[in-house]
């Protein structure tokens, strides 16, 4: 018998046992977990709850969202879609999704006909300006539990998040104490959602995360077994400079290890920022066969949190303070330089109207720095 395994998995169950009372999580099943999740998405993150007769698979949209977004923020847009015919705007849609992707699609809208269909809204810098605050908050964040999404089979996705009615995140999950880990969820992504069906296409959605209650991975790109899942992990320490270093989460005093997910990064403010300000997708050129190659970007969770945490501490304290971030080997020190040299050249203080930086420069000892 593996003794080490067997006191991992008991000081788990003392751990949740333990935690019971604070967390409210006592139905240790997967689907119990899935509940959980979707409980503090719709009670605590405002998210509304949908069906999966809701979605349309040939679309695959969520078609009631997507009018009711456009005829609340665009009536003059909705109007015209409607003479010209509903289905003539979905092929549309559906073409531009296809060719570029759910964050370019999102960041410019649509140009159907003589207007161009705006899809997103993005969070103003300042809440002064109050035309385009209303269109933000018209934004409908929604998620689907056990979402059917193929004609050919009836294979589900434990939770998918929809934005106005375009699916953005899909999600497996797991609980170790029904007897699965994550990593069986990454083999389900793996072995049995074909990347051929519309939902799991190239940047159809931005990302796709395996889940379970100790540890998060995620994919951008679904290619059958050659699938390659990151972790999308806090580390022991929080990101902190000290001990405990390693891989993993924390133990969570008020919950469940992986609470950050759904806490922190799946809210409304976070995925509008992230699809404002990080997610998108990239060409690359093969310097030998000269092949494109084109890889959508999400960013991890230490990147996406050393970023945020330099921005919000030069908004709420001024120029002039020093900061250093330390990434391991081929954790994205690139990217987390080229997104926060971007988003730190448009940052604005806290009252939204004055803004911080004319310039950012770079100082690298790589020769080459896209």
């Amino acid at each position: 018998m593996n003794w080490e395994w067997l006191q991992s998995l008991t000081l788990h169950i003392r751990q949740q046992i333990k935690l019971k009372p604070m967390s409210k999580f006592t139905d240790t099943s997967e689907r119990g977990f899935q509940k959980h999740i979707v409980k503090q998405l719709v009670e605590k993150n405002k998210f509304r709850e949908s069906v999966s007769n809701d979605f349309d698979k040939e679309f695959c949209i969520n078609p009631k969202q997507l009018w009711e977004f456009i005829k609340e923020t665009q009536p003059e847009a909705f109007e015209m879609i409607q003479r010209k015919g509903e289905r003539s705007f979905l092929v549309r849609l559906d073409e531009k999704l296809r060719k570029l992707g759910i964050i370019e699609v999102l960041r410019k809208g649509v140009k159907h006909f003589d207007k161009t269909v705006d899809l997103f809204f993005h969070q103003p810098s300042s809440n002064y300006n109050t035309k385009d605050l209303d269109k933000y908050n018209a934004n409908i964040f929604s998620v689907t539990q056990e979402l059917v999404y193929s004609s050919d089979n009836a294979n589900r996705l434990d939770l998918t998040l929809f934005l106005n009615g375009l699916p953005i995140i899909t999600c497996e999950l797991k609980n170790p104490l029904s007897g699965q880990t994550v990593h069986n969820g990454i083999r389900q992504y793996q072995n049995d959602r074909d990347p051929k069906e519309k939902i799991f296409s190239f940047a159809r959605c931005m990302v796709h995360f395996a889940a379970d209650t100790e540890l998060v991975f995620m994919s951008t790109h679904l290619n059958h077994k050659k699938t390659f899942f990151l972790p999308f992990n806090k580390g022991l320490n929080e990101g902190k400079p000290v001990s405990p270093f390693g891989a993993g989460n924390p133990v969570n005093p008020q919950g469940l290890k992986t609470h950050y997910l759904w806490e922190e990064i799946l809210t409304k403010h976070s995925l509008s920022n992230i699809i404002y300000k990080f997610a998108q997708v990239v060409e690359e050129t093969d310097e030998e066969t000269k092949k494109v190659k084109r890889m959508m970007i999400f960013p991890r969770y230490h990147q996406l949190t050393a970023v945020r945490q330099i921005l919000a501490h030069a908004k709420s304290k001024g120029v002039g303070n020093k900061y250093l971030i330390q990434h391991s080997a081929g954790s994205g020190k690139s990217k987390s330089i080229a997104w926060l040299a971007h988003q730190l050249h448009g940052l604005f203080d806290t009252s939204g109207e004055n803004h911080f930086f004319d310039s950012v420069i770079v100082i690298t000892h790589r020769i080459v720095l896209d």
